[in-house]
């Protein structure tokens, strides 16, 4: 027998490859409706693949436009206020109608437990010690519990006798400190336990007052840019703070944010790209517990992708 011919032979390229994720569903203290986040990848071979218009539906139906996938091959979609029950979700390739589908189950929740908080107030000095004021909340569901005996701790050793809950279902407790350092507070409640931990500096706390975003370098890929970016904290003195959480607000991310740490200098890195589908996106900097220090940048894609 005569072998193929060329023409039989000749090379095609690997299908596009489709899956989806369902990212954990979260939802408010209380509430019974959830935010579920989906993210469809696509790849061809073993290689993201930008560029690629996927379509996301709920319960069968289409919602909103097709999204593309990013410079990693993936696309993003939210679904916002979901109820108790079963929810079908679906991503499907728009260019060869293959399509994927995953089902999240959302249970009521059961607000029926007890449940214990713990919060510190800020510590504040009083001559060579420290005055710590504990609050200890008993709760079912979003209803306070009154006449629960609480019982506070300090590294471990009980504090005192047990503080019954008020009628706001709040018990309060207050811890002298004798030095800086690390100290460990604990409330129990039956079986209930909750910590927190709290840090006395030796020097006085060094407050931050600016933010500022710059960018390091960019580089392209061809189909997506790459930054590379700075977020650099300072204090009143205009001298960078270590250690201080910075919160990046970015779409692409799948949370929609992440938290990151000043080094020695004051300044956290944080890298992402932008796909030339996209051309321009902006992305936000925040001091965490200080949303009103923060800073813009503005990202645009320099892969000439149409």
């Amino acid at each position: 027998m005569q072998g193929k011919s060329n023409e039989q032979r000749q090379w095609r390229p690997p299908l596009k490859k489709l899956t989806l994720d369902l990212v954990e569903p979260q939802r408010e203290e209380g509430s019974e409706v959830w935010e579920v986040v989906a993210i469809a990848r696509v790849q061809m071979g073993n290689q993201p693949f930008s560029g690629a218009s996927v379509q996301f539906s709920h319960q069968g139906n289409d919602i909103g436009l097709p999204v593309m996938t990013d410079g990693i091959g993936r696309a993003k979609k939210v679904f916002p206020d979901l109820g108790v029950g079963s929810h079908t979700i679906s991503a499907t390739l728009v260019e060869t109608g293959v399509s994927v589908t995953d089902t999240i189950r959302l249970k009521k929740p059961d607000n029926s437990k007890q449940t214990l908080n713990l919060e510190l107030q800020p510590a504040e000095k009083i001559g060579q010690e420290w005055l710590v004021r504990a609050v200890a909340t008993v709760t079912t569901g979003n209803n306070p519990i009154a006449n629960s005996e609480v019982q506070f701790y300090l590294q471990t050793i009980s504090w005192d006798s047990p503080v019954t809950t008020e009628a706001d279902g709040r018990a309060n407790q207050e811890f002298v400190l004798d030095k800086p350092g690390r100290w460990v507070i604990e409330a129990t409640c039956g079986a209930l336990k909750r910590k927190v931990t709290i840090n006395i500096p030796e020097d006085e706390k060094i407050v931050p007052v600016e933010l500022v975003a710059q960018c390091l370098n960019t580089q392209n890929y061809g189909n997506y840019t790459k930054y590379i970016t700075s977020w650099q904290v300072f204090s009143s003195k205009g001298e960078p703070i270590p250690n201080v959480t910075i919160r990046i607000f970015d779409s692409d991310l799948a949370e929609g944010f992440k938290d990151f740490p000043t080094d020695e200098n004051g300044s956290a890195k944080y890298e992402t790209r932008i796909s030339g589908t996209e051309k321009r996106r902006v992305i936000e900097g925040q001091v965490l517990n200080h949303p009103k220090i923060h800073d813009f940048m503005s990202l645009y894609s320099n892969s000439g992708t149409t």
